[in-house]
């Protein structure tokens, strides 16, 4: 991954994850400080899996970033920008780290509006996720 692909995954993380039901009862400096550091951490130690566009070399579609755990596969953040939702790029990226990392329960941690379509893959919530290897 390129520094500008990681930072546009920072920025975007953080940025949307704003405006969720969780961070947006949060005081924005508060938010934007502590939250950073938490994404800085994962992108850093966990593994990202980004979409780009077959035609348009650096055309971020989409990211996933995750982790696996001893007993469980861990999504942090799923991403597609707007303009690339409703094509199934979400779920392809899950299905990819399913077939890398098979067998193990699959649960997330930020629920966000869009994450609900990860019930489809049984995935299930858990916020501290983000707290496990800190």
């Amino acid at each position: 991954m390129q520094p500008a692909d990681q930072n546009f995954l920072k920025k975007t993380w953080i940025n949307n994850f704003q405006r969720s039901s969780f961070a947006n009862k949060i005081n924005p400096a508060v938010y934007k400080k502590y939250h950073s550091l938490l994404v800085d951490h994962c992108l850093d130690n966990a593994f990202s899996l980004v979409a780009c566009h077959k035609d348009i070399e650096d055309e971020i579609m989409g990211f996933l970033c995750f982790e696996d755990y001893e007993h469980i596969l861990g999504i942090h953040y799923i991403f597609t920008k707007k303009a690339y939702r409703k094509y199934g790029i979400g779920s392809a990226m899950v299905n990819e780290i399913l077939k890398l990392i098979p067998d193990k329960p699959l649960f997330y941690s930020h629920d966000t509006p869009y994450s609900h379509f990860l019930r489809k893959f049984k995935a299930k919530y858990n916020p501290y996720l983000m707290f496990c290897r800190l």
